[in-house]
């Protein structure tokens, strides 16, 4: 038996600002403009107010609000007309991810929407690495680990960084050899004979640092979700740790929970 909830939110509620957030009020503005024009409050051509009515609606200055809608200009989301204001260009859509807490019954799979792409950035013998990954993958401190950086892409458009590490001792020459179909789970199936069986994750709310903004070419501070993820093989031994930053205005998750059998 399913059920299902629905929040109702009026439109006072959908445009305050937290004064308490650690996240600017230009940023809490983005994330609601984008939200409403995604819920269809308006449609690609509509004009949306004037930026006088809206930092009245949010109760802030217009300079913030310019902020606000700067940025959506250079995403594309709106376009300004000079003399005849500011249009909604397209409806960015949330990205989408079904993301499963993987168990032995399903073999440790995870599904990814098909039109996002992945590419390695780096594949390279790690290099100063933090200790908690030794200890993630149960190796000894200052054992050789491969490096992998890669980034999730639609459109064009950056919308996650994943960094992961492997002992080098399950992977030999990982590092010097391409990645079979770009994907890191044939690879590791089909060249090492590896296969997660269970992939233990945790999730956290971030805020981009400036290295990090500057990868995924967001504004720094710009929310974010990241996953840490260590999988495991049939012998219940860890084989990857990663760690996956989403960038937060543009991704959103399914969560699908089943019971096991």
């Amino acid at each position: 038996m399913e059920a299902d909830f629905t929040m109702q939110y009026t439109k006072q509620d959908r445009t305050l600002i937290d004064r308490d957030s650690p996240i600017p009020a230009y940023q809490q503005i983005v994330r609601s403009l984008l939200n409403r024009i995604i819920d269809g409050e308006w449609q690609p051509n509509d004009k949306l107010p004037s930026e006088s009515d809206l930092a009245n609606e949010y109760a802030v200055s217009r300079v913030t609000l310019r902020q606000a809608l700067s940025i959506l200009e250079s995403d594309k989301i709106i376009r300004k007309e000079q003399g005849r204001g500011v249009f909604v260009r397209r409806n960015p859509n949330y990205i989408v991810h079904k993301l499963f807490f993987p168990t032995v019954n399903n073999n440790g799979k995870t599904l990814r929407e098909s039109e996002v792409h992945s590419k390695a950035i780096e594949i390279s013998l790690a290099e100063h690495t933090d200790n908690r990954i030794f200890e993630k993958l149960k190796i000894p401190i200052g054992s050789e680990l491969i490096f992998l950086q890669r980034l999730f892409t639609k459109e064009d458009k950056i919308i996650g960084l994943n960094r992961a590490w492997f002992p080098a001792a399950r992977v030999p020459d990982m590092h010097n050899l391409q990645l079979i179909n770009n994907s890191v789970s044939t690879t590791l199936l089909q060249r090492y004979q590896i296969e997660a069986v269970k992939i233990e994750n945790t999730i956290e709310a971030i805020k981009m640092d400036v290295a990090l903004a500057a990868i995924v070419e967001v504004p720094y501070d710009s929310a974010g979700l990241k996953i840490n993820s260590t999988h495991f093989d049939k012998d219940d031994s860890p084989f990857e740790f990663a760690s996956t930053v989403w960038v937060g205005d543009t991704t959103k998750f399914q969560l699908t929970m089943t019971k096991d059998n």
